[in-house]
């Protein structure tokens, strides 16, 4: 249900963090080598110049905005993997020594030094800070140009902002669920992490305003999109009326996806790396079953054999290879943030439902923490390596069980809980 992007073109006045420090001009080469690299393989041919007023072009309007949706699904790959190694999906146990990986797995303070831009390539990773900021100042940008164009020269202009506020919203509120706090275009000034669901929830609502009006063909996929969104937003602001409000407008069986692509490389995603000897998956998503019946939520593969660490080498098999579109909000999700508010007889119908997709045995229970429990298991299974885990679990209290000790490559846990803003957004 997503429009995948064929051109890859960025706004050279973004109000970045890092762009308003080293300056527009400073920075252009950079961006027009990376458009160059990504749109030649497209067989797409860009000028050799780009300046702000090229910018101004109501043809470049929904070019704006696939460009936001590239960037976010680029920062979105990068931050299922680090989220996902630092909240304990799965265990990096690479012979190598690549000490910033070995930093976001063990939860340590120092993985604050480690942020740059989205490189996305099978073997270098990028983090999640500065490619997810990246993605929400440039929707943001996008959102801002399109207004100024003359409505008649940008028919699907309402759809077109609609998407690109969402795309920010989504950006906001990833950053908001893993960091300890939020800092927005270089002011040096840390927002708390619910001050950054606020602003994403109010963006969200921006792109259910501008996408219900629209009448393009895709604007119902982009206000579920952002209705799933501002769900989550409220649930981790403690709005659970509101966030049963949205969730119960989402439409069944709705699904968005991040789209990913084998080439060129910059499409790729990097969970292919957990298909290797990179990572192994966590002893806690291992041989999942319900009732005894394995759990087709969560596919892994014992290979079998050892990494060259000693480590047990076990594989996903939920995605099937780097060019695999990977879903960022759907109708299940929705149903399970329902499930965690209202508790009781709605959770354990809204579990059986889901379960039934999957011809699983029903879940019965009359114990409310019993079936709470149940339904943050629920959740974990059903969005496993979907970018989730981390702010799922803390805001539930679930962290508390994140591993203290016995990392596979002898390494020391550390205490941090949410992930440290990087150093570098200060100098």
């Amino acid at each position: 249900m997503t429009s995948q992007p064929e051109t890859h073109f960025r706004s050279v006045d973004f109000p970045l963090t890092y762009a308003r420090r080293l300056g527009t001009l400073a920075l252009l080469p950079a961006l027009l080598a990376a458009c160059d690299s990504f749109d030649s393989l497209l067989g797409i041919e860009l000028p050799g110049q780009v300046v702000e007023e090229d910018l101004d072009d109501p043809a470049l309007a929904e070019t704006l905005v696939l460009s936001a949706q590239g960037d976010f699904e680029c920062a979105f790959q990068g931050h299922l993997m680090v989220t996902g190694s630092w909240a304990g999906e799965f265990q990096y146990i690479h012979s190598g020594v690549y000490i910033p990986l070995i930093r976001y797995d063990t939860r340590s303070p120092l993985a604050r030094e480690y942020a740059g831009p989205c490189k996305g390539t099978g073997s270098e990773w990028s983090p999640n800070w500065q490619p997810l900021h990246l993605a929400r100042a440039e929707a943001a940008a996008a959102a801002e140009r399109i207004a100024t164009f003359p409505q008649s020269a940008v028919p699907n202009a309402d759809f077109l902002i609609g998407k690109a506020k969402a795309y920010e919203a989504y950006s906001t509120l990833l950053l908001s669920e893993a960091f300890c706090g939020i800092v927005f275009d270089g002011d040096e000034a840390v927002r708390e992490r619910s001050e950054g669901f606020q602003i994403a929830a109010d963006l969200f609502t921006t792109a259910i305003e501008y996408a219900s009006r629209a009448t393009h063909p895709d604007a119902a996929d982009i206000v579920s999109l952002a209705l799933v969104g501002r769900a989550r937003a409220k649930l981790n602001l403690g709005d659970g009326p509101g966030a049963v409000a949205d969730a119960s407008e989402v439409p069944e069986g709705f699904v968005y996806y991040a789209t990913y692509d084998v080439t060129p490389t910059r499409r790729q995603s990097l969970v292919e790396q957990l298909n290797g000897e990179w990572y192994t998956i966590h002893p806690n998503f291992r041989n999942l079953t319900v009732e005894g019946q394995p759990d087709p939520r969560v596919p892994v593969e014992q290979m079998d054999r050892f990494t060259q660490t000693g480590a047990e080498w076990w594989e996903q098999r939920k995605y099937a290879d780097s060019g695999t579109d990977i879903p960022f909000a759907s109708w299940r999700e929705a149903q399970l943030m329902i499930a965690e508010v209202e508790g009781g007889q709605v959770a354990v119908d809204v579990i059986n439902r889901l379960r039934d997709t999957w011809s699983l045995p029903h879940f019965n229970s009359s114990d409310p923490d019993e079936i709470r429990a149940q339904v943050l298991e629920e959740r974990r299974r059903e969005l496993w390596i979907q970018g989730t885990k981390i702010g799922d679990d803390l805001r539930t209290g679930e962290y508390l069980k994140w591993d203290t000790d016995g990392h596979p490559l002898g390494r020391t846990y550390g205490q941090e809980t949410c992930m440290p803003i990087p150093e570098v957004e200060f100098l």
